[in-house]
């Protein structure tokens, strides 16, 4: 139990840090200069909107704020993004005559508004396709249509099925001896990661870590002889690497992904006996396995999205050992199918083998995701 909360404190503390670091690596200017030079006018201006609120005295973003309002026929805001951008860097003689061009452009369609008709569905923003009146909605809305995302983080908590058959079979070899023995295969999983977008925003490649906490054994016994108990309790911390792809519709998407995962196992073994004592130990193991899995994200704001998912996993832990300095000792299964703890250099007498936590199972998950 000590390591498991030793394992969900770093899984805290890293998926933390790497958030910190993600958001701090995010150049927005930069991002809105890509998608400028892309004619990706809505996904610039959101850009260039965070840059200077972020850094109120960049006057480059402002005067690329122009630009692209210019470029999407808001020469209103245009002229705005124009004003700010020269009241910090006056001496900007491109951006002057720009202004100027902005002046005509608006000068030339208060000449002609009251002569044009009113129709609401010609698109007012030619190189974006919307209306007036759908233009800022979209803008607002940070519609998927229009989104050209570079990085996300998302975090998950949810159910966990693990078979753990070593467990299960030893619970049943002790009822059969007449102990009072439990396992089940529920548990819990909390977990996140961080993802790039490989070039487009179908394809993606994530680093996770997860935390998978396990129904725990129990074994317990009371008799003329005394009073003799057993507990196991697993979890299992997966480092994970997956890729995804994605379909978007209107304010949400679909997902696959595939991967694998490095998994660091823990068993906490405790056993009691009433007239010989007490001992206990973490008995630790690693083990690769693969997985699959498909999710369903709806956008809630601008950068957030919540959901589902479920994920496939195979992989078996073996060899879970632990040294006391007296020499390593092993979680073992015996010829009956109970399991116990004995030295490593006894299994051929003991004719037992090394047990295995089966952490083949599913998780089925609910997310929030932040997209940047």
């Amino acid at each position: 139990m000590k390591y498991s909360a030793q394992a969900l404190a770093i899984l805290i503390v890293l998926l933390v840090s790497l958030t910190r670091v993600q958001a701090q690596g995010i150049n927005f200017y930069q991002e809105g200069i890509r998608a400028y030079n892309q004619t990706q006018y809505i996904q610039a201006i959101q850009d260039f909107q965070q840059a200077v609120q972020n850094h109120p005295l960049n006057w480059k973003a402002y005067q690329y704020l122009a630009y692209c309002y210019y470029d999407v026929d808001d020469y209103p805001n245009a002229l705005v993004s124009c004003n700010k951008s020269l009241k910090i860097h006056s001496k900007n003689e491109s951006l002057l005559a720009f202004r100027n061009n902005v002046r005509n452009q608006l000068a030339s369609e208060s000449t002609s508004v009251s002569a044009a008709p009113n129709n609401a569905s010609t698109p007012n923003y030619p190189n974006t396709g919307y209306t007036t009146e759908q233009f800022q909605p979209a803008m607002r809305s940070y519609q998927y249509t229009m989104m050209h995302p570079r990085y996300w983080s998302r975090f998950w908590v949810g159910y966990d099925y693990a078979n753990l058959g070593d467990l299960k079979n030893a619970a049943t070899a002790m009822q059969q001896y007449g102990n009072t023995a439990t396992e089940g295969s529920s548990g819990w999983d909390i977990g996140g990661e961080i993802g790039w977008f490989l070039g487009n925003r179908n394809n993606g490649l994530a680093l996770g870590i997860d935390y998978l906490g396990s129904q725990q054994y129990t074994m317990s016994n009371s008799g003329s002889s005394g009073v003799t108990e057993q507990t196991i309790e697993p979890s299992a911390v997966p480092l994970e690497l997956s890729w995804y792809h994605f379909w978007y519709m209107p304010h949400s998407r679909f997902y696959l992904t595939v991967g694998g995962a490095y998994y660091f196992a823990d068993a906490y073994y405790s056993y009691y006996d009433s007239t010989n004592g007490s001992s206990s130990g973490n008995f630790t193991g690693s083990a690769f396995g693969p997985q699959v899995g498909a999710g369903y994200d709806w956008q809630v704001g601008p950068h957030f999205l919540i959901g589902f998912f479920g994920r496939y996993r195979i992989v078996k832990i073996p060899s879970l050992t632990y040294d006391n300095g007296s020499g390593p000792q092993a979680l073992l299964v015996f010829p009956d199918n109970t399991i116990g703890v004995d030295y490593v250099s006894n299994m051929v007498i003991d004719q037992a083998r090394y047990a295995t936590l089966d952490y083949t199972g599913f998780d089925v998950s609910l997310s929030l995701s932040f997209v940047y």
